[in-house]
């Protein structure tokens, strides 16, 4: 998850793709709102 574009750019451009046996990345964007809360759903993580 990225703040915006410039960001996931750096993500994806200068992080992800420099990455061992990485050789390629393809991305798609959701032009309308997917999930209206930011919180992600790691309850799982807590080991209850």
């Amino acid at each position: 998850m990225t703040t915006d574009l410039d960001a996931f750019s750096h993500l994806s451009l200068d992080v992800l793709m420099n990455l061992p046996h990485v050789k390629d990345l393809h991305t798609s964007f959701s032009l309308g709102e997917v999930k209206g809360e930011s919180a992600l759903p790691l309850q799982h993580l807590d080991g209850k």
